[in-house]
């Protein structure tokens, strides 16, 4: 019986060794495109689900009241019978409440769309970032060689040396960071799109040319803006039924009170969305203007290269010059690229500002968790 125990527990360690191995999961490598990621983006989201059972429950709601109310008094739209207006007043509540629910659906699925766009441009934003601290790595590797080989020839002090293996280790450091930082998008986009964390997709996509935002009347623009806003909408219409509900109900002096805070709070909404769009507006121009500048940084510093390398197969310069006008190049580029970015996203966040909290976050945040302001014209992108 005890050799029939050892045995036991003999197969049932080799078995238990021998499972991660076997089920271990390969991390999967698809391509992803900007749209197959929108489309798996809104398949996934428990968000839009969830504003889905909002709609439909709020659609019951206002066949149940309209049905109550066509049961109360069939012809009471035409015949006016006593008690008719708590009937009245729980339909067009009712039926409020369905446009509303609509509303924030489709403000829903902007939300999740607008998470996409910022995590799929963040992630390509940080793969950039960890070319250029490896690039940055190689030559302050180079350069801590030669310090070295100085200092063992006497010709550098072993102060000198620390310092150039203190920057060596600071930009290590760097390069950990950055590194951590990519498999943390990779996390945080994986979620959303419904892959695994350890998913590697290859991001196919890059965020459209740059090109300056044109807006032939921006007074107009920004009008229509906020005019065409889901969560204007609602709040409009909001102080509408309350003002409806208060004449129903008798004008209240409480029911007028409500009334006048639904107005009140739709007009400060229309202020605010405004000023916000005027804001990210001319931080788009900002933008603009200094995009010839960091252009005109990268190119200098693709003429450096190519200086840097003929200079070096003449003999004129070292490999350390070489590395370091690769490491320049490659976070100029990674600097140009982060602004094409950031000006892609604001584009979007300028005609759907209530996206911007998304769209304009860290990329790991939740759709979500987004703002709900003003609406806009669909020509962002999506």
């Amino acid at each position: 019986m005890k050799k029939v125990c050892q045995a036991l527990l003999a197969f049932l360690f080799l078995f238990n060794a021998w499972i991660p191995y076997t089920f271990a999961k390969e991390p999967k490598t698809p391509e992803m495109t900007l749209e197959k990621a929108v489309q798996l983006a809104l398949r996934y989201s428990k968000s839009i689900e969830r504003s889905v059972l909002d709609v439909t429950y709020a659609e019951d709601m206002r066949e149940d009241t309209g049905l109550a109310l066509a049961l109360f008094n069939p012809n009471w739209a035409t015949q006016y019978t006593p008690g008719v207006e708590g009937f009245y007043a729980a339909y067009l509540s009712a039926d409020y409440g369905y446009e509303s629910a609509a509303k924030k659906r489709a403000l829903q699925e902007d939300l999740v769309i607008g998470d996409v766009y910022n995590k799929y441009y963040g992630l390509l934003q940080v793969k950039k970032k960890v070319d250029a601290a490896k690039a940055a790595l190689s030559a302050e590797e180079n350069r801590y060689k030669v310090a070295q080989a100085r200092f063992q020839v006497g010709m550098l002090s072993r102060i000198d040396l620390d310092k150039a293996q203190a920057q060596l280790e600071k930009v290590r450091a760097d390069l950990i960071a950055a590194e951590s930082e990519i498999e943390n998008a990779y996390v945080a986009f994986n979620q959303l799109v419904g892959l695994d964390p350890e998913d590697r997709p290859v991001l196919v996509d890059s965020p459209p040319s740059f090109a300056a935002l044109e807006v032939a009347d921006l007074t107009a623009t920004v009008e229509g803006i906020v005019s065409n806003s889901p969560m204007q909408w609602i709040m409009d219409e909001g102080a509408d039924l309350q003002e409806r509900l208060a004449g129903l109900t008798g004008s209240s002096e409480k029911g007028k009170i409500k009334a006048e805070q639904a107005r009140l709070d739709a007009e400060k909404n229309r202020d605010d969305t405004r000023s916000r769009v005027y804001n990210t507006y001319y931080t788009l121009k900002q933008l603009e203007d200094s995009y010839s500048t960091v252009q005109r940084q990268m190119r200098l510093a693709e003429d450096s290269l190519k200086l840097s390398q003929l200079s070096y197969e003449l003999g004129l310069v070292t490999r350390a010059d070489v590395l370091s006008a690769q490491a320049a190049l490659a976070q100029a580029r990674a600097a140009l690229f982060e602004l094409t970015c950031r000006h892609a996203l604001l584009k979007i966040a300028f005609y759907k500002p209530w996206v911007a909290g998304v769209v304009m976050s860290s990329g790991t945040g939740s759709a979500g968790g987004g703002s709900t302001q003003s609406s806009g014209s669909n020509s962002a992108g999506f």
